[in-house]
């Protein structure tokens, strides 16, 4: 009896210790509120998950900021975070870094009073080329930190992540990345120098000195010494193929044409061959030389023509005429057929050869000539317009090009 006395008196302790509390008036409205609801709408079903959430060593920024850059990015890299948004996090920072300096050398970087012009053009020319020399000289030391921090070329990858044109990484696509950012510097760096010096007779219309032209090859030379220390045999063969002045010269001369890799291989390789012979063209009062000259150049359009065939050099030598090139470039911009501006420069050569049998008539007398070759012009430009249509015409004539169809001024 004692037993069970003192079981009952500890029910009782633990039933009073567990006893809910008193619930004040707006916790008796809020449960008369939540049965009024649960009594005028369903009861939605419930899953209850649980989940345990154990936070030993919770994350702040703190941990991976450093003033070392390579001790960021290796903590960066130490959480996982992935690597072209380290590169963001990285050049995000460096810009602002060299943001002053840059502002401090282009005034037009500067915030102006709504009152004031721009006078952007009182500038002198020599500040205008010592300004272009200071921004420089900035952006390859910016270029420098990034690639010796995250081993990418800041112009390159930014070219990447907004999506334009990269010109040299098009081109360079053949070597390694290491190798390419080293190349596209070099380039840059010597094509800046080469620019300042034509600058000048851009803007001021005054012939290279003697002094600007032993400049200039001596910048190519550097130029040439330092590509080929940064590249192995193969790959400076291949640049060679791919960025010398002679490259862009030849595929300029391949303009609608559309040539094969073997069809550029063999016109480089030719014209290679020639170019180191002949650089440049021999004094005409040089009879001698110019008639070796003469004939290797002769010999030169031989070879080309047993190495492509009748067909395909007939079209490179219709690549290289500029009324050809903005024929294709009219037709293309509205949308034409490159046929039809194929037969347009075909019918050139019927009308230049019309024309000159006119000229040459004796027969007729000069007011006889002069009405066949405006009557000649007149078919010529209904023919070509119709051919072309109004906007691709007059787009054409824009360009400067098809004086043919009028005919040389009388």
């Amino acid at each position: 009896m004692i037993l069970l006395l003192a079981n009952l008196v500890l029910v009782l302790l633990v039933a009073w210790h567990y006893r809910p509390a008193p619930r004040s008036d707006s916790e008796r409205g809020g449960v008369a509120s939540a049965k009024l609801l649960a009594s005028t709408r369903p009861s939605p079903t419930l899953r209850v998950v649980k989940t345990n959430i154990l936070e030993s060593n919770p994350f702040h920024w703190s941990q991976i900021e450093a003033d070392d850059y390579k001790a960021y990015i290796e903590r960066l890299r130490g959480i996982g975070c992935p690597e072209q948004t380290i590169r963001d996090l990285i050049i995000a920072d460096i810009d602002k870094i060299f943001a002053e300096r840059l502002h401090a050398i282009n005034p037009a970087a500067r915030e102006i009073k709504y009152w004031q012009p721009e006078d952007k053009g009182l500038e002198t020319s020599d500040a205008f080329r010592e300004r272009q020399r200071q921004q420089r000289e900035v952006d390859f030391s910016k270029r420098q930190i990034i690639k010796d921090l995250l081993g990418v070329d800041l112009v390159s990858e930014r070219n990447k992540v907004q999506g334009t044109e990269d010109q040299f990484g098009r081109r360079l696509g053949f070597l390694p990345d290491d190798k390419r950012s080293q190349t596209r510097m070099v380039l840059e760096h010597y094509n800046d120098e080469e620019l300042a010096i034509r600058q000048k007779t851009w803007e001021e219309g005054e012939p290279l000195t003697d002094e600007d032209k032993a400049r200039l090859k001596e910048l190519q030379k550097q130029r040439d010494e330092a590509i080929a220390k940064t590249l192995s045999p193969q790959e400076l063969a291949q640049y060679e193929l791919t960025m010398s002045p002679l490259a862009y010269q030849v595929r300029d001369s391949l303009f609608g044409m559309k040539p094969t890799e073997q069809e550029y291989v063999t016109i480089y390789g030719l014209q290679k061959d020639y170019q180191q012979k002949w650089p440049d063209p021999p004094d005409p009062n040089d009879p001698p030389k110019r008639a070796q000259w003469e004939q290797d150049t002769a010999e030169l359009k031989s070879q080309l023509k047993e190495k492509l065939g009748e067909t395909r050099y007939a079209e490179y030598q219709r690549a290289q005429d500029a009324d050809y090139r903005e024929l294709i470039v009219a037709a293309a911009r509205y949308q034409i057929s490159p046929t039809v501006a194929a037969e347009v420069y075909e019918y050139k050569s019927v009308v230049e050869e019309q024309r000159a049998r006119v000229a040459g008539n004796r027969s007729l007398t000069p007011d006889q000539q002069q009405a066949a070759l405006a009557a000649m012009a007149s078919e010529t430009e209904t023919t070509v317009k119709a051919a072309l249509g109004e906007k691709a015409f007059n787009a054409y004539l824009r360009s400067g090009r098809g004086e043919w169809i009028q005919g040389p001024p009388r």
